[in-house]
């Protein structure tokens, strides 16, 4: 199964159907829109794989941040050369940010797999299937602290496992909020606070894997670190 950046939204075509951007070429299957005008789209280009197309109308908000090398195009393309840099798996920039005078685009790999969502809802009480999934999701956050950055928007739904059997590959799909970091423990704390932040509206979720994010993600501070880390995440207490 497939899975671009966002679910569809069918509210949106709609009731602002003026604000969904045209078909562009190749186009398969409109993901998303939104009433600022952005989409994404599902590409299916002759003898390739499918992508997604991501495109953003020109305003003053694209123009001035545009400008300043801040738009939402720039900061997923910097963010994903990022990942990349650290061999964190994310979809591949296949072209763009491309800039006209209907606004700008941004096309990257097609991310095969079902949502971390998906992929628990589906684990039907396997814990070691879990289990898996969340060492996966702890060593990917190590990985991204090591490298001196934190993903301020970690959180489910960025997140794409293509199960491999045993050892399921996780994606992280939004790249957009990579940012810089100077202090390992606290990139590790961020990510761990965003993602138990969404996990406490799902309450058992993630229950049999939560300790094992935990100690994948602390694995490589030292021992004062984890205790810090951990401190702050208990003063959020989980349901």
């Amino acid at each position: 199964m497939g899975y671009s950046l966002h679910d569809h939204d069918e509210v949106t075509q709609r009731r602002y159907p003026s604000l969904v951007a045209r078909d562009p070429l190749h186009a398969v299957e409109h993901i998303k829109g939104r009433r600022d005008g952005r989409a994404v789209w599902k590409l299916q280009r002759p003898g390739s794989g499918p992508s997604t197309l991501k495109t953003w109308p020109l305003g003053p908000k694209l123009v001035l941040t545009g400008l300043l090398g801040l738009a939402q195009p720039q900061r997923q393309r910097r963010g994903a050369k990022r990942l990349d840099s650290i061999q964190v798996p994310t979809p591949r920039i296949i072209c763009g940010p491309s800039w006209s005078l209907s606004g700008c685009t941004l096309e990257i790999d097609w991310a095969h797999g079902s949502t971390a969502l998906e992929y628990l809802e589906g684990a039907d009480g396997d814990v070691d299937r879990t289990r898996a999934f969340a060492t996966q999701v702890g060593l990917m956050i190590d990985r991204i602290a090591g490298g001196g950055f934190v993903h301020r928007d970690m959180k489910l739904s960025n997140i794409i496992i293509e199960d491999q059997g045993e050892q399921p590959r996780v994606w992280l799909i939004d790249t957009v909020d990579v940012r810089l970091s100077f202090s390992k423990p606290w990139a590790i704390y961020r990510m761990l606070e965003r993602l138990d932040v969404e996990l406490r509206s799902r309450r058992n979720l993630l229950a049999d894997g939560w300790a094992s994010v935990l100690r994948a993600a602390l694995s490589s501070l030292e021992t004062s670190q984890r205790r810090a880390v951990l401190s702050r995440l208990r003063s959020h207490p989980r349901p």
